[in-house]
């Protein structure tokens, strides 16, 4: 009996410092999914946006000169042409994987008809 309580007296402590182990473990699909192309995509283009929104106030309050507002304008255009090559980049990468899991569902269907018909005839 002494030896059961001791058990449980371990266990009990031992499930509550392991819980949050175990739980953050589980939720590691969401950190997964914040570092995709996508998400960093999508945080760069809103960067690019706030910074020319930013730019636009500056040159209209006077705080930039129109040449440093040309040399920001012209780095955050480059900037998102950059993103854009990299967003299509990303949508022909998807195509091509799209194409070629239709094609594999497609052998998949010609086999095992080939396999039924193969099988019918014996």
């Amino acid at each position: 009996m002494l030896v059961l309580i001791a058990i449980i007296m371990t266990v009990i402590p031992a499930a509550i410092i392991l819980y949050p182990l175990i739980r953050r473990i589980g939720s590691t699909e969401l950190l997964k999914d914040e570092s995709s192309l996508t998400a960093e995509l999508n945080r760069r283009w809103e960067s690019v946006v706030a910074g020319l929104r930013t730019a636009e106030l500056e040159m209209s309050i006077g705080n930039l000169s129109e040449e440093d507002y040309h040399w920001i304008k012209n780095t955050y255009a480059k900037e998102t042409a950059q993103i854009m090559e990299a967003m299509e980049l990303q949508d022909e990468e998807e195509e091509e994987l799209m194409k070629s899991l239709e094609l594999e569902i497609k052998k998949v269907k010609i086999e095992s008809v080939d396999g039924k018909l193969s099988g019918d005839k014996s």
